[in-house]
């Protein structure tokens, strides 16, 4: 199957054959609309909050799959990363979310399930990759909420909210203090504000996407089977992509 109807199906089988109300936010709602009225996509996005564009969260909650597709090429999924995002994201901060988030997943992708994850290479690598004062400040304070494994300290200086840049290093903090897959659905959870997006970022490795998993989406009325199932498929057809040219 080619890629992008992985994608449509994973999405589809989410919002469509479970539960219908589990869809968009209303803001890339809106975008949808106008391009069906004839606007031109990027000016669409470009339209969002005021013309600055949406800095909200959603972009990095759907960039796992361009993790899998691109691995082990991170500058790939960097790019992918901020195409995908700028559909409905034209804020610098919306669009950088998605980078994080997609930059971390190859991390976990690359990661040896018999180590223990390294936390300072992935930061490294996001302080070379990483511009806007937002996010820049947020990765500044998350070292210190690591080492004192401060979920109130989290809460407080990296945030809860629908914003990327108050909720996409929160994840990123509960993924790198959890013990396993469920502990870190849990502790994200326990944030508040808006958890829907730290859910997603608990996905951005097979490691984590085989223990817990379960239980957890069935009981939120998910197929944990098919969507298993999908993930599978695009890191396969990853794998087989032909090398690129030097």
């Amino acid at each position: 199957m080619a890629f992008p109807g992985l994608i449509w199906r994973c999405g589809s089988h989410v919002t469509n054959q479970n539960d219908p109300s589990r869809g968009y936010g209303g803001s890339v709602v809106e975008v949808f609309e106008k391009v069906m009225r004839g606007v031109r996509w990027d000016q669409a996005a470009r339209q969002q909050f005021g013309g600055q564009g949406s800095y909200g969260n959603g972009a990095a909650m759907r960039v796992a799959p361009v993790a899998l597709w691109a691995y082990p090429d991170i500058d790939r999924a960097v790019q992918l990363a901020e195409e995908t995002a700028r559909v409905t994201h034209m804020h610098p901060v919306g669009v950088e979310g998605a980078v994080i988030q997609a930059v971390a997943a190859c991390h976990a992708l690359a990661s040896e399930p018999s180590l223990p994850f390294d936390t300072e290479l992935l930061l490294a690598d996001l302080g070379n990759r990483v511009h806007t004062d937002q996010f820049r400040a947020r990765l500044e304070i998350l070292p210190s909420c690591l080492e004192r494994n401060d979920d109130e300290r989290a809460r407080l200086h990296l945030g809860n909210w629908v914003n990327a840049d108050r909720s996409v290093v929160t994840a990123l903090y509960c993924f790198l203090m959890s013990t396993d897959f469920t502990d870190a659905i849990v502790r994200g959870l326990l944030m508040g504000g808006d958890t829907d997006h730290r859910r997603h970022d608990r996905s951005i490795g097979r490691r984590p996407l085989r223990y817990g998993w379960h239980p957890l989406t069935m009981a939120a009325g998910g197929s944990s089977d098919v969507l298993l199932s999908l993930a599978d498929a695009i890191y396969d057809r990853a794998l087989h992509q032909p090398d690129p040219e030097p």
